[in-house]
């Protein structure tokens, strides 16, 4: 049987809907399973009080939980220890304050993340709302 949920993306130190990505920051969504699903559509949307959102969206998938740079693990960089890295080239580019989506072809291993990459013209009061639509084999 086929089951059809979205759920929120957080940040994954502070637990937050709205994910701040002030200015030129690199942040991390929380980890998840992601061992079931076989359709993935992930939807973003940016908010800032001045100016106009600039936010590279890069999907990271590892074999294991986020251990960390430091054993801290979620929301830090991925390490040799861990596993994370980057799959593939930036999926999307938050470029205005819409609601936007992408499908999701991640490499078969169990965990994924989301890192927001703010460039260099991207307010500091930006935050990113991040929801993922899966599509999972339930048996």
């Amino acid at each position: 049987m086929k089951a059809i949920s979205v759920q929120n993306i957080v940040e994954a130190s502070s637990g937050d809907i709205a994910i701040a990505v002030n200015a030129t920051a690199d942040v991390y969504s929380n980890s998840f399973s992601i061992k079931y699903a076989n359709a993935m559509v992930l939807m973003y949307k940016a908010t800032v009080t001045t100016g106009t959102p600039d936010v590279d969206v890069y999907l990271e998938q590892s074999s294991r939980l986020p251990a960390g740079t430091s054993g801290g693990g979620e929301g830090e960089a991925g390490n040799a220890t861990d596993g994370w890295h980057q799959v593939g080239s930036k999926i999307a580019d938050i470029t205005s304050e819409s609601w936007g989506s992408v499908t999701l072809s991640p490499v078969t291993l169990p965990y994924l993340r989301i890192k927001l990459d703010g460039q260099g013209s991207n307010p500091s009061t930006c935050t990113v709302e991040l929801r993922l639509g899966l599509q999972e084999e339930i048996f």
